[in-house]
C-alpha cells in the first residue's frame, strides 16, 4: 500500500490494527544520503565506540525519505510504503539537511518519486523535537504575558476595569449566575488583558476562565467569564502537533506493544529511527544500546543471522545482498493483504529498492530462516557492523574488538607518495621483533592502521610517544606514528572542522 500525507490519516486506524496484531514487523527506509564526509567513511579497525561517532555524525546531516514496513503474522505479510517528510509549525522546528549526489543518482535510477516526498510527504517529528516545540511555544507566550505585565497601566485600562468591577464582584458573588458577558468589540487588546489580569488580583480565591465568541481577535464582540475550572486544558496540550505527530504513531505503537523487528543490514535503520522519531543520538554506544534495547527490547537481523549460518551461507555461497537471499532461500508460501496487489505483479524489478518492497522481501526471507532454526535467541539484538568483526550487539557494552590483546596504531605518512606495504610491515617486524598486521585505510589514500599482537611491544612503543604521537622514518619516508586515541581525537577535530558549515542543526526559532 502506497501511503502519502493525504491517504495516511484515513489509513491509520488499519494500519496500527496490522501494527497491533503483529509477531514481527520488518523494516526498510531510503534516506538523502549515508556519508558526509571521507572523514567519516568505515574503516576495519575502527573501534565500536568510533564506529558509532563517525555514524551519528553521518546520519544527523541525512533524512529518511521514504519508510517501508511489513507485518508479519504468521505467514500472512501486509507491506505499506510510506512518503516521509520532517513537520514544521509556524516557523519553527526548521530542519535542514543534505543530499548526497550518489545516493540521489541510485535512488532517481530506480524510479524514486522526489515530488511524492516533497509534496505528500507524511510529516514526522521526534519525541524530543515534539518536546522542545511545546517549550519554544510555551516560552513564546510566557514572552507575551510579560510583555502585558509590564505595559504601563492607562487611564483607559482602568476606566475600563473600574467600570466594571462591582458587576464583576456581585457575578461572583450570585451562586445562580455562572457566566456574564461583557461587550469587548471596540475594546483595545491591553485593555482585555488588564481586566483579566485585576481579576485575578482583585478575586483570588475565585476559579474561573475566559472565552470569546470567536477565536478571531479582531472579530470578536463578546468576552465571557465562567466560574469554575477549564477542564478543556487538561487534555488540550499548549502545542497543538497534531498531524505532525504523523508516521511516529508506528513507532510508538510498536514500543507500546513491544514487538520484536526485523532488519536486514538493519543497523543504519535502527540509528535513524532513533534520531528521528524518538530522541538526539546519545554521545556514547553503551548509551544508545541501553536506550535503543528499552525501546526496543528484540531486534533480529536476516543479513547477521545468514552470515552466521552455515547452511544458509554455503546455500548463497557466501554472499547475503537482499535481492539474492529473496530470490535463493526457501520462502515459504506466503499469503498477502489485498493492498499490497502491486508487489506480487510479474514486473517486480520495478519495485525493488522501493522501501515497503525491500521490507516485504525482508520479511520473507525472516520466515525462511525460521523454517531453518527453531531458536533465534543466539541471534538476538545482533546487527552487523560493516567490516568490524563483531556485530553490534545492542545487550553487551563492551568493545570485543578493540580488546585488551592487541595494541593499535595509527600512521600517517606526510610525502604523499605511495609506499609498499611490505615495507611498512618488515620496518616494524625487524625493529620490534614482534608479529605485526598492517591495514590501509579505506578510501584514504598515506593512512595505515598497525595492529601489534605482542601487549609488551605495543606498551613499549607507547612509551615513547609524545603527546600520544610521534614522528618515524621508514626507509626514506616520513610518517607520524599516533596511538588509537590520539588517531581518534584528531579525527574528530578534523570533521568538526571540515563539517562546521555541513552542520545540519534544528533551528527552533520563530521568522
Amino acid at each position: 500500500m502506497q501511503l502519502t500525507r493525504f491517504n495516511f490519516y484515513q489509513n491509520l486506524p488499519f494500519l496500527l490494527q496490522k501494527v497491533k496484531e503483529a509477531q514481527y514487523i520488518s523494516f526498510d527506509f531510503e534516506f538523502s544520503g549515508v556519508q558526509a564526509s571521507p572523514l567519516l567513511r568505515n574503516s576495519a579497525l575502527d573501534s565500536v565506540q568510533t564506529r558509532y561517532w563517525k555514524t551519528k555524525e553521518n546520519i544527523k546531516r541525512f533524512l529518511p525519505l521514504q519508510m517501508g514496513f511489513c507485518t508479519i503474522n504468521d505467514n500472512i505479510l501486509h507491506p505499506f510504503n510510506l512518503y516521509l517528510y520532517p513537520f514544521t509549525m509556524d516557523g519553527y522546528l526548521d530542519k535542514q539537511f543534505q543530499f548526497s549526489s550518489s545516493s540521489v543518482s541510485f535512488l532517481a535510477e530506480n524510479n524514486f518519486d522526489f515530488n511524492r516526498t516533497f509534496y505528500e510527504g507524511i510529516y514526522f517529528i521526534s519525541h524530543q523535537d515534539e518536546k522542545i516545540l511545546i517549550e519554544s511555544k510555551q516560552l513564546e507566550l510566557l514572552k507575551s504575558d510579560m510583555r502585558f505585565w509590564t505595559k504601563k497601566v492607562t487611564f483607559e485600562m482602568e476606566g475600563f476595569y473600574n467600570k466594571l468591577k462591582d458587576q464583576i464582584g456581585e457575578f461572583f458573588s450570585d451562586a445562580n449566575q455562572t457566566t456574564f458577558n461583557i461587550n469587548v468589540g471596540f475594546v483595545k487588546q491591553r485593555v482585555q488583558r488588564h481586566l483579566i489580569e485585576r481579576m485575578k488580583k482583585d478575586f483570588p480565591g475565585q476559579e474561573f476562565f475566559i472565552t470569546y465568541d470567536t477565536e478571531v481577535f479582531f472579530k470578536r464582540t463578546v468576552l465571557t467569564i465562567n466560574k469554575g475550572k477549564d477542564h478543556t486544558l487538561e487534555t488540550k496540550p499548549i502545542v497543538e502537533i497534531g498531524d505532525g505527530v504523523g508516521a511516529r504513531l508506528i513507532f510508538d505503537t510498536i514500543r507500546d506493544h513491544k514487538i520484536p523487528l526485523v532488519v536486514h543490514n538493519g543497523l543504519l535503520d535502527i540509528y535513524h529511527i532513533y534520531d528521528k522519531f524518538f530522541y538526539n543520538m546519545p554521545e556514547t554506544a553503551v548509551e544508545f544500546k541501553k536506550s535503543i534495547h528499552e525501546i526496543f527490547p528484540i531486534i533480529y537481523d536476516t543479513k547477521f543471522i545468514i552470515n552466521h549460518s552455515y547452511e544458509l551461507n554455503s546455500k548463497l555461497k557466501g554472499r547475503s545482498d537482499l535481492k539474492m537471499c529473496y530470490d535463493q532461500l526457501n520462502i515459504p508460501k506466503v499469503e498477502y493483504g489485498t493492498e499490497c496487489a502491486e508487489y506480487l505483479t510479474n514486473n517486480q524489478q520495478t519495485f525493488e529498492h522501493q522501501a515497503g518492497y525491500d521490507a516485504m522481501m525482508t520479511a520473507s526471507i525472516f520466515l525462511a530462516i525460521q523454517k531453518e532454526f527453531s531458536d533465534l535467541k543466539p541471534f538476538k539484538n545482533k546487527l552487523p557492523q560493516a567490516s568490524i568483526k563483531v556485530p553490534f550487539d545492542t545487550e553487551t557494552y563492551d568493545d570485543k574488538f578493540h580488546s585488551k590483546h592487541t595494541i593499535i596504531f595509527h600512521l600517517q605518512q606526510l610525502e604523499k607518495v605511495l609506499v609498499p606495504d611490505n615495507l611498512i610491515k618488515d620496518h616494524f617486524q625487524n625493529e620490534h621483533k614482534s608479529l605485526v598486521q598492517i591495514y590501509l585505510s579505506y578510501g584514504l589514500n598515506f593512512e595505515y592502521f598497525i595492529q601489534f599482537y605482542d601487549l609488551e611491544v605495543g606498551q613499549k612503543i607507547k612509551s615513547t610517544l609524545v603527546n600520544g604521537s610521534t614522528a618515524i622514518k621508514i626507509g626514506e619516508h616520513q610518517f607520524i606514528l599516533s596511538q588509537y586515541e590520539t588517531y581518534v581525537e584528531t579525527l574528530q577535530r578534523r570533521a568538526k572542522d571540515e563539517l562546521a558549515l555541513k552542520s545540519m542543526p534544528t533551528i527552533f526559532e520563530n521568522n
